[in-house]
């Protein structure tokens, strides 16, 4: 007996705890801790831009972007919240599911709230780690994932699904 409790619950839980463990690994600026959470390569795309980190330099390189855009907004939170989880065609590796993000200065937002798609496996190890996520927000909206964020790492461009994409390498 599961005590009322569903497999969605459990994603919804699984989930969560991704984001808020990979949210303390950015305000931290902690990579050791986003790399449990974070799988390598993992991929980041808003409408604009489509992002593939290769290794743990270029995850660590996005995340002092993030960081760093975050403080030059003058956020004092970073919140995202699951809105809906499940696992993957009935398994109990993979999870997709969608969260909204806000960020936010005394409790008022500083741009708009926007939503996001993530897919989460679970590795060998028994840990669950994000392996991409898609923002449904434009540049504008979303300035987690700006230009001057891609612009100001070293990356090749290549395009993929007719998408700008760059695949951050910090030998490249």
């Amino acid at each position: 007996d599961r005590g009322g409790v569903t497999m969605a619950d459990d994603a919804k839980a699984i989930y969560q705890a991704n984001l808020d463990a990979v949210t303390r690994a950015i305000w931290t600026a902690d990579l050791d801790l986003a790399l449990v959470h974070i799988g390598i390569p993992h991929r980041l795309m808003s409408t604009e831009a489509d992002l593939v980190m290769a290794t743990p330099e270029a995850l660590g390189n996005v995340i002092a972007g993030i960081l760093e855009k975050l403080h030059g907004l003058g956020a004092d939170s970073y919140d995202r919240r699951c809105l809906e989880a499940e696992f993957v065609a009935g398994g109990t590796s993979m999870i997709r599911g969608r969260h909204q993000t806000r960020i936010l200065r005394d409790g008022d937002a500083l741009c708009p709230t926007y939503v996001s798609d993530m897919v989460l496996v679970r590795g060998v190890d028994g840990v669950w780690r994000s392996i991409s996520i898609e923002a449904a927000a434009s540049e504008k909206d979303h300035p987690l994932v700006s230009r001057d964020v891609i612009d100001g790492r070293r990356g090749a461009m290549q395009r993929v699904a007719g998408q700008p994409t760059v695949t951050l390498d910090p030998e490249s």
